[in-house]
């Protein structure tokens, strides 16, 4: 089963432009700036649920790859990003962590109980990468397997579902 989310956008502002055409001109001159900065998504997949259910539709926010607007990410934003074993496709997870931030993990295997280091490691988020779970831990193939991946492979901020 695949667990990554095959999700791609589905309209966009274009369609989001059509729908506000039968609005007065001044309101549509005046969002228009705005529909270029979104753009809408179907999920699909159970790594987000039950904030994000499969089929669920969103309006996400672009992110450029300007540093400015990386570090507005925050811990808590549920963003799309492209997954960072496969860049064809797009994965919708949860910012667990940013930069600086030490992120405990469960140990995978013995070799720490065995050289009696306990049972939990910790992982710091380096600079410039954020650390993304899935609110469906049992479901979810993120940060806790790959580690913290670069800003820049952040796509867009989920504002809504719709």
């Amino acid at each position: 089963m695949n667990r990554l989310l095959g999700m791609f956008t589905s309209g966009g502002s274009a369609a989001m432009g059509k729908r506000l055409a039968g609005a007065a001109v001044p309101s549509i001159l005046i969002t228009f700036g705005y529909l270029s900065h979104f753009e809408t998504v179907k999920f699909r997949d159970v790594s987000m649920e039950p904030t994000i259910v499969d089929g669920d539709i969103g309006i996400c926010r672009r992110v450029s790859s300007l540093p400015e607007e990386q570090k507005s990410l925050k811990k808590g934003d549920v963003v799309v990003v492209v997954a960072p074993d496969d860049p064809f496709k797009l994965l919708c997870k949860r910012i667990a962590g940013v930069e600086g931030d030490v992120i405990p993990q469960e140990e995978q295997g013995g070799l720490l109980r065995s050289l009696g280091m306990g049972s939990v490691y910790r992982n710091v988020v380096p600079t410039g990468h954020v650390w993304l779970e899935g609110d469906n831990t049992s479901h979810s193939h993120d940060s806790r397997d790959y580690g913290a991946i670069p800003m820049g492979l952040v796509t867009s901020v989920v504002q809504l579902k719709v």
